[in-house]
This record gives structure tokens, sequence and C-alpha cells, in this order.
């Protein structure tokens, strides 16, 4: 997969308000999908804003690589997203729960 990638993402978990607030983060390395970390949504929205790379991932038959996650800020909150989209919403394509 992409050389520029720092981090996959595999799963999220939301908070009660729907907003995701802990993603499990998967170092990119050579063995492409290594043991995974819980991390907050602020670590996630910090390193994509001080320039890592943080894409999906899914397991379909074995991994496969997702889309880019953005950082979209709205009214002065920052959102998740897999698109540019301006919409008060995370939405990180259909990554599953955990």
């Amino acid at each position: 997969m992409s050389n520029s990638i720092n981090y996959w993402v595999s799963e999220k978990r939301n908070d009660s308000a729907g907003r995701i607030a802990f993603l499990k983060v998967h170092v990119a390395n050579d063995n492409w999908l290594n043991d995974w970390t819980v991390w907050s949504r602020q670590d996630v929205v910090s390193s994509i804003k001080n320039g890592k790379v943080f894409c999906t991932v899914y397991d379909s038959n074995g991994w496969k690589q997702g889309s880019k996650i953005n950082v979209i800020r709205v009214n002065n909150i920052d959102y998740l997203r897999t698109d540019s989209n301006l919409i008060a919403k995370d939405n990180l394509d259909n990554l599953p729960d955990f």
C-alpha cells in the first residue's frame, strides 16, 4: 500500500452523542497491519493537523485499504471524515464499532 500512510484505522467507538470518541490505530509498516492501540479522537485530530496521514482499512477476505481520513472544521468543531464535505458530523464510511 501507499508509503505516505503513517497509520491505519480499523474500528471506532462513538460517545453517547454519536461522535467518534476512540479509534483502533495500527502503525503502517512493512508487516501491513500490526497490533493496534486505542487512540482518542483528539490524538488523531492533532496528529493529522501535524501532518500525519491516517487511512481507514477494512477486512474483506484480507485487509484492504479504505479512504484517507481528513479533519474538517465546521463551526469551530473538528470532525473526522473520509470526504471533504463541510458537514458537522463524523463520517468514516462504514468503519465498524468496537
